[in-house]
């Protein structure tokens, strides 16, 4: 993956800047489960709607984020 994106998927280092998080506290997140991501080989990718999820559920935004545009 490279932090590159793979279609609506993002790596933690990619989460963490758009979040404006480090990305210890990304990998954090996923060890207690507040975030879901999915494992490709050794890598771990994080849906977009995984980071629209945890945005809602920590009431940071009740808008739907496309990070797309």
């Amino acid at each position: 993956m490279n932090e590159t994106q793979i279609g609506n998927s993002y790596s933690p280092k990619q989460v963490a800047d758009l979040l404006g998080y480090k990305v210890a506290t990304i990998y954090a997140l996923l060890c207690r489960r507040e975030m879901e991501a999915q494992t490709i080989g050794r890598r771990r990718v994080i849906s977009q709607e995984q980071v629209n999820n945890f945005l809602h559920r920590r009431n940071k935004s009740d808008a739907i984020i496309d990070y797309t545009k």
